[in-house]
């Protein structure tokens, strides 16, 4: 017999969530999960799921704490796979840490954790998302739940990272300098060119990299890796290997296959906006989010950042960027758009009180026309999809003023 709900309250002064243990259903029958309780406090052991939501009249039943809930395709394929690549997952983590690595057991996934019909719940809980994820053992980075050419270009870059980590203990002048090694790796035989720039091109194109949430979920992670449904890599080998191909197509080296200098030329088309990411990520973690959160210029371009990337309910472009922006903004989904916006630009202003005169008002200019055109005494439907402006359109610094009107 179903419960009425598979939900019970969370505690927010305990920072209560709620983590997935699935149960059964990694084949093909209804997947059954079992919701617990854990408190952020105690430093729980949990992997937290990154991930498109997808389109929300696709959808697939599951038991939830013996309820059956709707959820997205999306998150049914990542519900699926994620368990059964427990090997592979783990063994992404171990080559990189050097350590043992626990295989997953619990999963935090915000369409089923928060209790969407909750609103004062989804406040609280997307305020804690940013300590969610950098408390996470692992971010899961569900890019896709179609292989397509995934499996291939993750092999691709796998040997990229190899040749210039371990056969060249990290010396990327010394693989300019032998050109040769293209010879050694099948991938990159004439005959598979097409192939692989083809499949770095989806990559980069990938819906995952434009949702405003997974910049802080990539950013915040302490240890991330990105899967499909046949295949995983981690985030370092995946950023690393970005970044030296992207810099061997700026190094032009005289290679012994015509076929991959041309092959490199060509990503330099395909992947402003992906390698943009990736530099944000790899410069904002670590030591570097340590410089951002006490840089409030970086702060502010940070936030605005968020209005450049996609987000189904148009207050994310706001809220997708606390956790990593840290404006003095408490979520609140009861409010209109107008006035969550009205609350971003007091915070900033608030946050540039000393800043040079000229840059005050520097970050309206990032809130786009299609979002200023939302604008009014009416409400946004929260599954109305709301981009940003054009993808690829980038902050480029702070000289420059707030001209005509500010929504």
């Amino acid at each position: 017999m179903e419960t009425k709900s598979p939900y019970e309250a969370l505690d927010p002064e305990d920072k209560q969530i709620r983590l997935i243990r699935v149960d059964s259903g990694l084949e093909t029958a209804q997947i059954t999960v079992t919701l617990e309780i854990a408190s952020l406090k105690d430093e729980p052991s949990f992997a937290a799921l990154s991930y498109v939501w997808g389109d929300p009249t696709i959808t697939e039943g599951i038991s939830v704490n013996g309820h059956t809930s709707r959820v997205t395709n999306n998150l049914a394929a990542a519900l699926r796979h994620i368990f059964k690549q427990q090997e592979l997952v783990t063994n992404a983590q171990q080559q990189q840490s050097g350590r043992t690595v626990q295989p997953i057991s619990r999963l935090w996934a915000d369409a089923l954790c928060i209790n969407q019909n909750d609103i004062e719940e989804r406040n609280q809980q997307v305020a804690m998302m940013g300590e969610l994820y950098s408390s996470a053992s692992v971010v899961l980075s569900w890019l896709s739940s179609v292989d397509g050419d995934l499996p291939f270009t993750f092999q691709t870059l796998d040997s990229i990272f190899r040749e210039v980590e371990i056969e060249n203990s990290g010396e990327f002048e010394a693989v300019v300098s032998r050109p040769q090694w293209v010879r050694k790796y099948a991938v990159f035989a004439r005959p598979r060119m097409d192939d692989w720039v083809r499949g770095f091109k989806n990559l980069a194109e990938l819906p995952y990299w434009r949702r405003v949430w997974i910049f802080q979920e990539v950013v915040l992670s302490k240890n991330l890796v990105y899967l499909c449904p046949s295949a995983v890599i981690h985030r370092t080998v995946l950023e690393k290997s970005v970044r030296y191909l992207l810099r061997l197509a700026e190094a032009s080296p005289t290679l012994d296959n015509k076929g991959f200098e041309v092959a490199l030329a060509m990503l330099r088309m395909y992947t402003p906006d992906f390698s943009w990411l990736l530099s944000k990520a790899s410069a904002a973690s670590s030591p570097g989010l340590t410089r951002v959160n006490n840089n409030v210029a970086a702060r502010i371009e940070t936030s605005a950042s968020g209005f450049i990337h996609d987000a189904t309910n148009p207050r994310d472009h706001v809220y997708g960027m606390l956790g990593v922006a840290a404006l003095d903004i408490c979520p609140d989904y009861k409010k209109s758009l107008v006035e969550v916006l009205e609350d971003y630009v007091r915070a900033v202003i608030l946050e540039r009180e000393g800043q040079p005169e000229e840059c005050y008002l520097a970050f309206l200019s990032r809130v786009p026309r299609g979002l200023r055109r939302r604008v009014g005494p009416w409400d946004v439907p929260t599954s109305a999809p709301c981009h940003g402006v054009e993808y690829g359109s980038r902050p480029r610094g702070h000289n420059f003023t707030a001209k005509g009107p500010i929504f």
